[in-house]
């Protein structure tokens, strides 16, 4: 479990951190909760609702780490491209856990987009 959740994580984490993310798989309930979260993990949910994503009607900034080695950037700009005016931002030296990897970076782009 450790290595899974830091492999979430361009920058490394702060044991404290990787031990507050790993910490509840590692009881009983929370490694079957882990197992049907990875088993549920399909892209054909991600499918079925791509459709639907040039109808969204409202401000959207997608931020998305450009070392994320889970979900690829190139998603990112998938995912912005198909949302009328969606406004994508890459988060340099950032993985999947951008909030973890480039927490000011993010939250300077959090507050620009909210009070805009």
């Amino acid at each position: 479990m450790r290595e899974y959740a830091s492999s979430a994580s361009h920058a490394g984490l702060r044991p404290a951190t990787l031990d507050a993310l790993v910490g509840p798989s590692t009881t009983e309930e929370g490694r079957a909760a882990f197992y049907r979260q990875i088993a549920q993990a399909d892209q054909r949910y991600t499918d079925e609702i791509q459709p639907l994503y040039p109808s969204i009607d409202l401000p959207v900034t997608v931020c998305w780490g450009t070392e994320d080695t889970w979900i690829p950037f190139a998603r990112g700009q998938e995912l912005a491209a198909l949302i009328p005016g969606a406004r994508l931002v890459p988060v340099p030296e950032a993985g999947h856990l951008v909030p973890l990897d480039a927490p000011a970076r993010l939250t300077s782009e959090l507050l620009a987009f909210l009070t805009a």
